[in-house]
């Protein structure tokens, strides 16, 4: 069992807070957050020989964070009666270093959290974890094309609720005056 040689702790170490940014990413809510990361680690932990000699064991725990998340939206419908019949739970202890959507701009937390399960994971991956396409295509066990395809249409969601804010005509680029050939005379 993996989960007390010293490789595995100082991955959980390091890795920890990059992991929970992920989480929290996918959820927007900490004790979700807090939750997925630990259950994630101790995924990785059990299979700790066989992650670290494949050599890519942040991959690996990223992709069972992602894992892990869709699984739970797929059956998270009895937890979240139960959080409205007997209310919220306390907030934990934040981890240092986490990625926190309350800092993001208010229309991104809201568009972020408008997105497709699959659309937030993609983008996550992809931007939050810094993972390529076909590191994402895999995490979410699906094709490069639909990957692509994920993250192409999350951007558009995204880019369609940017606010827009039209510059000041004094700011506005009119184009160089001095070019030839433009095809307008002045």
């Amino acid at each position: 069992m993996g989960l007390t040689g010293e490789g595995y702790r100082a991955f959980v170490e390091a890795e920890m807070p990059r992991l929970y940014r992920i989480a929290f990413a996918l959820t927007g809510k900490r004790d979700e957050a807090w939750d997925l990361t630990q259950d994630a680690l101790v995924r990785v932990g059990l299979r700790w020989k066989h992650v670290d000699a494949e050599g890519n064991p942040y991959g690996y725990a990223a992709t069972t964070v992602v894992r892990l998340h869709l699984n739970h939206v797929r059956r998270s419908g009895r937890e979240w009666l139960a959080i409205q019949r007997f209310g919220k739970l306390r907030e934990p202890t934040p981890v240092v270093g986490a990625f926190d959507l309350s800092s993001l701009e208010p229309w991104l937390e809201s568009a972020l959290r408008g997105l497709s399960r699959r659309q937030r994971a993609a983008l996550v991956l992809r931007y939050v974890a810094d993972q390529c396409v076909d590191e994402v295509a895999v995490a979410l066990g699906c094709s490069v094309a639909t990957a692509k395809t994920h993250l192409q249409r999350g951007l558009a969601n995204l880019r369609a609720q940017a606010p827009t804010e039209e510059a000041p005509m004094d700011e506005v680029p009119m184009g160089d005056s001095t070019r030839q050939g433009a095809g307008h005379e002045r």
